[in-house]
Order: structure tokens, then sequence, then C-alpha cells
């Protein structure tokens, strides 16, 4: 569409809006556009649709639902209204082919947000939200989360980084590259590609991010991992010797040539069973979370430092934790061991080889990236030669108690959650 055109359009619908879109004065008993798919549309009064901005538009004997450009509007902001996400707004653009560059619109132009009238639920502003619940079934009772998921940027570890392909070229030659598009890749036959290979498309960074995005531990200070965006996904059509062809099957945000290639990477479950783990003991550290929040509570995604190679399976449940202290009791001089102190659990969504995405399902308190995390098969433990007689029997029959042998308590090592103490304040007290 030209901007004369556009102009004459836009000229139309202020006839339209002025005298009734559907010969009613009032325009309130406009009817829902052909195919459109239950829910929103039909249920939706004409005065909702205005409040959030939409109009219909009558082209022949269709209506169709449109927006009208304000000043200030982008598509990200629209696809965030109106699409549920601002990751979407590559199909806003797409449905519009008089918008050549996306990041120009301006004030009166008219988008067409859904496709043959169909309307998806419009975006709230509220944060993620997470409910824990339990269901039935064969095995017995199983505690369910359910949590909506936030948008398309996370994090890689280096060599996910390091082993990423590349899009190379398209042959269309053009610089801006969506869903349907075909496009050339940096890997092939060589590298045991196969036609139907399905791979996702990131780039290192965050949008409207110009600062480093590698993300250095911690706790070691190593360079760990980095913050990328999520692009889309792209699906192998042909394939040579060390390159192939590929179509984008999705996009979020535009693609360019150049932009990181790497196998297909599952969108976070919006359900996620709670499941045991097989692993006597294992401890990690929260590296960064996904909104860069230095305070960390209920709800936030984070990324830790274990992942599928240490035994960390979806549905597992890290706990957050303070270890053990020491302290002087300016009396009587002895070393008295203090308690772990729990700040929450982190569900595991998804593990992936050196390092897994978690959200955050309990938060006693907040704590930040570098906080101490636990997994074990073990709920408890017990310490032959301290415990009771009969809470030893109990931890002997029971699979998710530990049993500490005296040997190890002599050795320092009383909570399987800290650091052994040194044996020689526990003998002399000093």
């Amino acid at each position: 569409m030209t901007r004369t055109n556009r102009t004459r359009t836009l000229i139309g619908l202020c006839a339209l809006i002025l005298f009734g879109i559907s010969g009613n004065s009032s325009g309130r008993d406009a009817a829902p556009p052909p195919g459109a798919a239950g829910g929103v549309v039909q249920d939706m009064p004409v005065a909702d649709m205005e409040t959030m901005g939409l109009i219909w538009i009558q082209e022949g004997n269709v209506k169709r639902l449109a927006y009208v450009v304000q000043t200030g509007d982008t598509l990200w902001d629209i696809a965030r209204r109106y699409l549920n996400s601002p990751y979407y707004w590559p199909k806003i653009w797409e449905r519009n082919t008089f918008v050549i560059n996306p990041h120009l619109i301006f004030p009166g132009d008219i988008l067409y947000i859904y496709p043959d009238g169909l309307v998806e639920k419009p975006y709230t502003a509220s944060d993620r939200s997470i409910s824990v619940g339990s269901i039935s079934g064969p095995g017995g009772t199983r505690k369910e989360v359910v949590y909506q998921p936030a948008g398309s940027t996370g994090f890689l570890a280096t060599e996910e980084v390091e082993s990423a392909g590349r899009i190379v070229g398209n042959p269309a030659n053009v610089v801006l590259l969506g869903e349907n598009q075909y496009v050339y890749v940096n890997v092939g036959k060589a590298d045991r590609v196969e036609v139907g290979d399905r791979y996702s498309v990131f780039r290192i960074g965050e949008p409207d991010v110009k600062k480093s995005q590698m993300v250095i531990h911690p706790v070691t200070g190593e360079p760990f991992g980095y913050k990328v965006t999520q692009l889309g996904e792209i699906e192998i059509t042909k394939t040579y010797a060390e390159t192939s062809e590929a179509l984008i099957i999705n996009s979020y945000r535009e693609i360019h040539n150049g932009d990181f290639i790497t196998p297909y990477l599952q969108p976070l479950e919006e359900k996620v069973q709670v499941r045991a783990t097989e692993v006597e003991s294992l401890h990690a550290y929260v590296v960064t979370s996904k909104d860069n929040r230095k305070l960390l509570g209920r709800n936030d995604i984070v990324y830790i430092d274990r992942g599928s190679e240490d035994g960390v399976m979806r549905g597992n449940v890290f706990i957050a934790y303070l270890p053990c202290e020491t302290i002087v009791d300016d009396v009587t001089k002895q070393v008295i061991r203090i308690p772990e102190k729990i700040l929450g659990s982190i569900l595991i969504l998804e593990p992936r080889s050196k390092s897994s995405v978690g959200l955050i399902i309990e938060s006693y308190r907040e704590f930040s990236p570098g906080a101490d995390l636990f997994l074990s098969r073990y709920k408890t433990w017990e310490i032959e030669g301290v415990s009771s007689p009969a809470d030893l029997d109990a931890c002997k029959s029971n699979p998710e108690c530990l049993l500490i042998p005296k040997e190890k308590y002599d050795q320092g090592f009383d909570n399987p959650m800290c650091d052994p103490i040194d044996p020689k304040y526990r003998k002399t007290g000093k």
C-alpha cells in the first residue's frame, strides 16, 4: 500500500467511524468477522474493543479488526498489547505489506493485527505468575507447577556459543529476514546436518542493550556464558558439503545475516511436574537471572551452573540457602556451628549440558546471583554416635534419610549442605 493509498484508506476509515460501520450509527452491533474462532471476538463487546483501541474496517463483504497507529507507537509495543508478547511484532509486519521498514510506522497508519479476523487474548501487563498444585495418576499424587513463560531473552553457556553456526546469506539478498524466507547457513553434511533438522536462531546480547553480554560467574570470576536473544527457528531444506539451505519457520524479531544458530532449543514448558532426583549430593550456584536482577524472589527466571552432565533433570528442585557458619562464644571461646538458612527453592525448567534454566517457586527472603544451591535425593539426615537410637532406626528404614557414619562425623562432616568443620573444634572446644 502506498502512502497515498494509506491516506485514502484513512479517509474511508474516518467515514466508516462517522456514519457507522454496519449501518448502525452507534457502531455497537457490529458482528464478528467471518471465520472468527470463538472466545475473544464473539464474547467481546464493541465498547471493550474501542477501549483497547481496535476498530472494524469493512472490505467488501468482510470486516477486519484494525489498529490506527498513534504517535510514539512501535510494532514492538503494539504486539505486546494485542498478541500477548512483543516478540510477535514480525507477524504484524507480515500482515501489513505496505510497511517497508518495520522501524518506520507513522501516526494514521492502519495496521491489521490478526489474520482473517482471529483475535488472540490481549496482553496484560501483569508479571509472570505461577501456581503449584497436585495431580493424581497411576503413580500416585504428584506436584505440578504451572507458570506463564516470559519472553525470549535467554542464556547460553560459553561452549554452546563457541560451537554455534551462523546464517551466512540469503537467496533474496535482503537485510531484514522473517518467516517463510530462505537463508544459507555454514553447517552441512560434514556436520551431520540432515534435511528436516531444526535450529534456533539467536543473537548475542539483549534488545536495546549495548554493553557486553558476557556473563561472569559470580563466585569463580570466570566467563561462564552469554545473554542471548532468541530470534526464531529455521528448518533445513537442502544440505551440501559444508553449507545448507534453511527456511525460517518462526521469527520473534527481525533476523539478519550473521546471526547465530544452535540445535533447536525447546520452549520452556508451561506445566512442569516436580520429580525426585537420584543425585546423592550436588552443589550449585545461581549465576545470573533473566532480567539481570540483583535481588531475586518468587517468579524470577534464573540460570545455574549445573546441568544434565551432573544428573540434573527437568522438574528437579534445588534448595537455595545460606551455608553453615561458625561463631566463637565470647565467654567459653568454644566454636559453635550455626546451621544453614533456607532461602527458597528453584524448579528446573530446562537442563542443558553444563547449565540449567530454573524458576524460583518459593522465596522466604530475597537472595542474589552467587547464592548457594543444593540438590539431593535425601530430605534429612542422622549421625551415628550422635543421633538417638530411635532416630537412627527410623533413618535406616527411610530411603530419603542420609545416615552419616561416625568416622565421617569425626572428620568434621555433619551436614551434607555445608563444608566440613575442622574436627579439632569439636574435640578441644577451641
